[in-house]
This record gives C-alpha cells, structure tokens and sequence, in this order.
C-alpha cells in the first residue's frame, strides 16, 4: 500500500527523528502498534530519503514486514509504502528446532542425495540463519529463515524453515545485488 502527496510538514532534526514523529502522528495509517516499528535503515538520493522501518513482535522482525517513510530535500513527508503484515494470535512455540538444525534441513531440500559436510564452519551456518516471525494467511509462524549462497555469486536461495517441525515452508530465488 502506498500513500503520497505532501503528508507532513513537521521536519525533526534527522530524517529518522521526522519519520517517526510522522508514524507516531498517524498510528491508524500503519495498522500496528507504533511501538512495534525498529528503525532499520536510511537512504539517500539526489531528492529523496527513504527511512526503512522493519516490524517486530516479540523480539523477532516479520518477515516481509516493513514501512518505508519518504521524505523530499526539506524533510516533509510526501510518501509512505507499507508492505506490514498484521500479527494475530500465538507467535511464540515452546518447540524450537534450532538454527543448526533448520539450516540441514534447507540444505537436505536444496541438495537433496548430497551430505552436509560437518567440516563447514558452524560460524557461517548461523551467519546464513535467522529467525523470524511468518504471517500468512494459514496463520503465524516462527522460522528460520535460510539463505543459501547458489554457484552464482549474485544468487541466493531462501528457504523458510518451520522453527517447531523442521518442515520447509517457502522457497524461492534471491537476486544479490
């Protein structure tokens, strides 16, 4: 969902500073609690700064959740994009596979007949590995998210990995800029 046109003439000292004013202003526009909303990064070009919110429940970031606030050369809002995916019900799950054992399996699916070579350094596993929160239409889940370097240097694969089964929920191709 994107929203523009001159929104906000309240610029803050810094573009982070005046995005949040403007999110804390206008809580209805977002659908979800302010207090969820992490700074994440901020972006410069020639006429525009983009300030990238990301979603979080419980400690952990929704996946393909996030809120870009867009201000011009004076620092007035004129537009937000809205990608948020509202959380409902149970986030949390007491089973949790592990991230070592979420990464074998997104490699059994990706190379499947192959061995994981336990040589590989563990410290790059988990660098690959994260966890996340998954909002779908099925419901909410927690997963490990798997990005697994292709023979391409400028391709990933990302598997989601449920956190509780071990079970793969989405795959798809990464482009690496």
């Amino acid at each position: 969902r994107r929203v523009s046109g001159l929104l906000w003439q309240h610029p803050g000292e810094t573009p982070e500073q005046t995005a949040r004013q403007f999110i804390e202003a206008n809580p209805r526009l977002l659908a979800v609690p302010v207090d969820a909303l992490k700074f994440e990064d901020t972006e410069q070009t020639r006429t525009r700064t983009a300030v990238t919110f990301s979603h979080t429940v419980d400690g952990l970031q929704v996946l393909d959740s996030e809120v870009k606030v867009l201000l011009d050369s004076a620092m007035n809002v004129v537009a937000v994009i809205s990608s948020l995916r509202p959380v409902t019900g149970r986030v949390t799950n007491p089973v949790d596979i592990g991230w070592d054992a979420a990464f074998s399996a997104a490699f059994a699916h990706l190379y499947p007949g192959l061995n994981l070579d336990e040589n590989h350094p563990t410290a790059h596993r988990r660098l690959l590995t994260r966890k996340f929160i998954y909002a779908t239409h099925g419901g909410v889940h927690t997963v490990y998210r798997v990005a697994m370097p292709g023979l391409v240097p400028t391709e990933k694969t990302e598997c989601l990995v449920d956190s509780a089964t071990g079970k793969i929920l989405r795959t798809r191709k990464l482009v690496v800029r």
